[in-house]
């Protein structure tokens, strides 16, 4: 018996000592986000081009309803979609570019790769990290074997109340891709409209749908 008393106090020390598991992480932030009712965050994406040295950074905001409904915009740029299809516009080319969703791409779409990617790849490492004061989970994540994607590898970094905060990946045209979110909405209001394709005038339209 006092063999066994010291065994679960041992057990109990290291459950306190290493707090969550990697797969509780993954599952508590599944569950926060399959409580979401909509999500709104202004982000910025820093993105290096290795082969070219080249480094680009975009500011917008992200809108989320739903594990179907989302939507990204940026200056003079929205990628919008329902799940089924995606509306691409570009101010700049003057043009929206339609495509359906095919399956198992999903998760390439901004919002299904923030919001699913949980599902979508296999837990590699996890940590806590403090980052300006703050408590971090931190996961790392990859494919599937025998299953590779455009995104094989991701870095998520995730706040107490499991919502994503920065993501890291690599895909495989060795682009580094860094996605910071700030002023972050849970379950506010945001127009229906917002999730609806509008057409636009004097704008071309390349529908690459079958």
């Amino acid at each position: 018996m006092k063999y066994t008393y010291i065994f679960i106090l041992i057990i109990c020390s290291l459950v306190n000592l290493y707090g969550l598991s990697g797969e509780e992480i993954l599952e508590n932030i599944n569950k926060k986000f399959n409580s979401l009712n909509t999500f709104q965050a202004d982000f910025k994406q820093l993105e290096q081009w290795d082969l070219a040295d080249e480094e680009s950074v975009t500011e917008g905001r992200i809108y989320y309803k739903s594990k179907d409904l989302f939507r990204v915009e940026s200056e003079g740029v929205f990628i919008l979609s329902n799940g089924k299809v995606v509306w691409r516009y570009s101010q700049a080319n003057n043009q929206v570019l339609i495509e359906e969703v095919k399956d198992g791409e999903g998760v390439m779409l901004p919002g299904k790769l923030l919001f699913e990617f949980t599902t979508e790849y296999v837990l590699k490492d996890f940590f806590e990290k403090t980052i300006n004061n703050k408590k971090m989970y931190v996961v790392d994540l990859s494919s599937r074997e025998g299953e590779e994607k455009f995104i094989n590898r991701i870095k998520a970094y995730v706040n107490e109340e499991f919502i994503v905060e920065r993501m890291e990946y690599e895909n495989l045209d060795e682009n580094k891709v860094t996605f910071i979110l700030k002023n972050i909405s849970l379950n506010g209001d945001i127009p229906a409209a917002k999730f609806e394709y509008q057409k636009m005038e004097n704008v071309e339209v390349m529908d690459l749908r079958n």
